[in-house]
């Protein structure tokens, strides 16, 4: 049993609400990393890390899922995933 479903069960909310919310309370300490240590390196440097903990953050939310969602962006660029 992982830490997100012991929290789940403890607090009898779904799985995916924790997730949700852990991601978005994770958001502010790696902000408060990036402003302290990624300001004033190369673009690249940012734009990698940005991109790296966005695709981190998302595995997290969605799972396996987001391999589909990769999969329909390669397929039809632009167009919404219904």
């Amino acid at each position: 049993m992982g830490l997100v479903k012991a929290f789940s069960d403890t607090a009898h909310v779904s799985e995916d609400a924790s997730r949700l919310v852990f991601s978005i309370l994770a958001g502010y300490p790696i902000a408060a990393f990036y402003r302290t240590f990624m300001k004033g390196t190369a673009p690249m440097v940012q734009h990698s890390f940005i991109v790296a903990v966005g695709v981190a953050l998302y595995y997290f939310n969605c799972g396996k899922m987001i391999l589909l969602h990769a999969v329909h962006q390669l397929i039809n660029p632009g167009y919404p995933f219904r």
